[in-house]
């Protein structure tokens, strides 16, 4: 099989050099692969799907499976076909999973010509207005991203997971120890006590966890030196907070799918606690105010990046691709920032409206569009609530049809537990047809009315800010 140069054979290089060496071990199971496991596989698997499944450069190929020591390969393979992939949560019901197959095309599932202007990726994070839309990530924007062992809990069908965790990892010849079941805090404490990693890529729950946990002072975190947390905000306080409990390095790094993933990363040699760090390397940021004119220090505004790692553009949606990428390479990112004297960016908010749960992102518009389908619902609209270990939580703010007001009783308590019983009901329906991270675990609220715009577009900012008063309230 001859195959152009490109992101898969960069990667494979590396066989010539790490032979033996520990690629990947899964504490969940126990499974290792060596780097060289890692280059038989990827040739391996690569043959079967080109002459057993047919899989070429117009084929797109879905990998829906959890963290797996076979997951590059399989990865890495679909790229030797000149195939593009598109990695899926496993815990997907069958409706969500749908949606992805149909967006990305997908012609092959399993449990890329190879040129830098060619896809890669095709990765689908959650869309702020409605499905999901896939984001076309190519070779080259891949190519432009010291040997140290990590610990790696991103799973592996997420940007950060995949990118900047598994494929860095194995580009640079980076052992990685990971868990492919469900997340067990204990089992990564013993993890890093037994194989001494020195760097770890965390989310915020889990350097929540680290800060607070009376189970960490019964483990030995001496070995590391780094973590690194992305895929969501991280206090300030909890920042500080893990560094001095673990005396290690901890700081921020910032980015989107539509980046590749990464924006901008903090140095370790000078850390603003609270702060995503510096644009990255090649790359140019700015911000904007709400007529496209750029801000000075201190000033917050919309932020704006263009580098070789901005995505090629939404598949087959140019429209949208329009609206948030210039001609000229600018990258509209929906987030809100100022940045300092220094250069240093601190992200303040975000225009866009997708909720950030464990670092997942989860579209407001896909659970109002899914919750509409109830027999009992009227109207909905779903916004976030703050959360100290998740980030933020979906609630739901539901006007029930006409026929269930009216089946009230006189008794308020019997109405009240009727209510409860209906929550209970509207959220055990949606828990079944959503992964984990999109239950309404912030909460189910029956209101009379959903504010909305002249033209009808929900006004969701109404009701956060109603409840950012009902809590300055509770408070």
């Amino acid at each position: 099989m001859d195959f152009d140069f490109d992101i898969v054979l960069e990667i494979n290089e590396i066989k010539e050099k790490e032979i033996d060496e520990l690629a990947i071990f899964d504490g969940s199971t126990g499974m290792k692969r060596t780097f060289t496991d890692h280059y038989n596989s990827t040739r391996g698997i690569a043959g079967s799907l080109k002459y057993d499944m047919g899989v070429d450069e117009n084929s797109c190929v879905c990998l829906f499976a959890p963290n797996h020591v076979d997951y590059m390969p399989v990865t890495l393979a679909v790229g030797l076909c000149g195939a593009k992939i598109t990695p899926v949560n496993p815990l997907y019901k069958a409706n969500e999973l749908l949606n992805v197959l149909d967006g990305s095309r997908s012609t092959t599932s399993d449990c890329f010509q190879c040129q830098t202007n060619t896809h890669h990726i095709v990765h689908f994070p959650s869309g702020t207005t409605g499905k999901p839309k896939g984001v076309a990530i190519s070779h080259a924007n891949l190519t432009w991203v010291s040997r140290m062992d990590y610990f790696l809990r991103c799973p592996f069908f997420h940007i950060y997971g995949m990118v900047v965790s598994a494929m860095y990892s194995s580009w640079i010849g980076n052992p990685i120890y990971t868990m492919s079941g469900r997340f067990d805090f204990e089992l990564m404490l013993e993890m890093i006590t037994k194989y001494q990693p020195k760097n770890a890529h965390l989310v915020p729950p889990i350097i929540l966890g680290l800060a607070k946990s009376p189970l960490v002072d019964k483990y030995d975190m001496s070995s590391l030196e780094l973590i690194i947390s992305a895929a969501a905000p991280l206090g300030a306080e909890t920042e500080i907070a893990v560094r001095d409990r673990l005396q290690c390095t901890v700081k921020q790094a910032w980015g989107m799918s539509e980046l590749s993933p990464i924006g901008t990363i903090t140095p370790s040699e000078k850390i603003k606690p609270g702060s995503v760090g510096l644009v990255v390397s090649n790359t140019y940021g700015k911000i904007l105010d709400k007529d496209g004119n750029s801000l000075g220090p201190n000033q917050q505004g919309e932020l704006a990046i263009k580098g070789p790692q901005v995505m090629m553009g939404y598949q087959d949606e140019p429209q949208q691709t329009k609206d948030c990428l210039s001609s000229s390479g600018w990258l509209l990112t929906g987030d809100m920032f100022y940045y300092d004297e220094d250069g240093y960016f601190f992200m303040t908010d975000r225009i866009k409206e997708l909720i950030k749960t464990r670092g997942f992102q989860v579209a407001p518009a896909e659970l109002e569009e899914l919750i509409l389908g109830h027999d009992d619902v009227n109207d909905v609209a779903v916004i976030q609530i703050p959360d100290e270990a998740s980030g933020e939580l979906p609630r739901a703010y539901i006007v029930l049809k006409a026929e269930e007001k009216e089946e009230g009783s006189t008794d308020h308590d019997d109405d009240k537990e009727q209510e409860e019983k209906l929550k209970k009901c509207i959220y055990e329906w949606v828990k079944e047809r959503v992964a984990p991270y999109k239950r309404l675990d912030g909460g189910i609220v029956f209101v009379d009315s959903i504010p909305k715009s002249a033209s009808g577009k929900i006004l969701r900012r109404i009701l956060r800010d109603e409840l950012a008063e009902q809590m300055k309230v509770a408070k």
